[in-house]
C-alpha cells in the first residue's frame, strides 16, 4: 500500500527509510540513502503541502501520511502519486464511443465525456449508482449484467433501453469484465 517508510526519532531526525517499492528504490534509493540522521524538515527537496497532504521531492509527488508512536517517535509512509487515476480518465475521455465503469455489484464507477454527453448525465449523478438505477433496461438482458453474471466478455449485443432521464437508445454493446488476482473487480 505504501512505498516508504521514513521513521523520525523524537528530535525529527530520520532513522531509517524503509523501501517497499523496488522500482522507486531503483531509481530513489541511492540519493536517499544520504537522508538518514538528517533533520526530516531541513531536507530542502521535500516541500509538503499539510493541506493535500502531499510532500513533493524534485517534483516527484508523495501522499503522506504521518503517525505518531509511543515515546515521542513518528513514522512517514508516502505512496508515490503516479497519476495514473488522471491519466486514464484522460485517456477514456478522447475516445468518442461511451465508454462505462462498473464495480461488480454493477455500481457506476465512471463514464468518459462521451458516455456522460450521450446520457445526457452529470458526472455526479452517476457515481454509486446501479446500473437499473440509470438505466430502464431488463436485468436478465443487461449488457453489464450479464458480463458480470457469467464473468465472460458480451460482444455487438444489439439493445433497445431508456436512461431514467427518458431519453432512449438503441445501441450495439459490449462489456468485458476484468478480473485482479482471479478475482472480479467490475
Amino acid at each position: 500500500m505504501f512505498d516508504v517508510i521514513i521513521s523520525l526519532d523524537s528530535n525529527g531526525f530520520i532513522t531509517t527509510i524503509e523501501w517497499k517499492n523496488p522500482e522507486l528504490q531503483k531509481s530513489l534509493g541511492d540519493i536517499w540513502s544520504a537522508y538518514p540522521g538528517a533533520f526530516f524538515s531541513d531536507i530542502p527537496a521535500f516541500v509538503t503541502n499539510p493541506d493535500e497532504e502531499t510532500i513533493c521531492w524534485n517534483d516527484e509527488e508523495f501522499q503522506y501520511y504521518r503517525f505518531e508512536m509511543p515515546g515521542g517517535e513518528s513514522a512517514v509512509f508516502l505512496k508515490y502519486n503516479d497519476h495514473m487515476e488522471e491519466l486514464l480518465k484522460a485517456a477514456l475521455d478522447i475516445f468518442p464511443e461511451s465508454i462505462q465503469l462498473y464495480d461488480r455489484n454493477a455500481m457506476a464507477v465512471y463514464f468518459n465525456n462521451a458516455g456522460l454527453s450521450t446520457m445526457d448525465f452529470p458526472h455526479n449523478e452517476i457515481k454509486h449508482k446501479h446500473v437499473l438505477e440509470l438505466f430502464e433496461v431488463d436485468a436478465d438482458y443487461s449488457t453489464v449484467l450479464t458480463a458480470l453474471r457469467t464473468q465472460n466478455r458480451i460482444a455487438n449485443r444489439f439493445s433497445r433501453y431508456k436512461a431514467r432521464n427518458g431519453t432512449s437508445f438503441t445501441t450495439v454493446n459490449n462489456a468485458w469484465p476484468v478480473f485482479s488476482g482471479g478475482k472480479l473487480l467490475g
